[in-house]
């Protein structure tokens, strides 16, 4: 539970105000360590993954990230 909500706030974080109050489908780049544990990396990213990356879906509906 701990990862999603510190993983939200990253998002939020790299959202310009403006993007936190409209309706937003996109991805995030995320980085896996050794214990499994999941570290924001960047937004919509387009660039191949390394190794330990993995692409995750989210969403902003009503200013919250889901």
């Amino acid at each position: 539970m701990a990862l999603r909500f510190s993983l939200s706030d990253s998002i939020k974080s790299h959202l310009s105000p403006k993007q936190r109050k409209v309706s937003v489908n996109a991805q995030v780049t995320v980085t896996v360590d050794a214990q499994h544990r999941g570290v924001f990396k960047s937004l919509d990213s387009t660039q191949q993954l390394a190794s330990n990356e993995i692409r995750l879906d989210y969403r902003i509906r009503n200013t919250q990230s889901k």
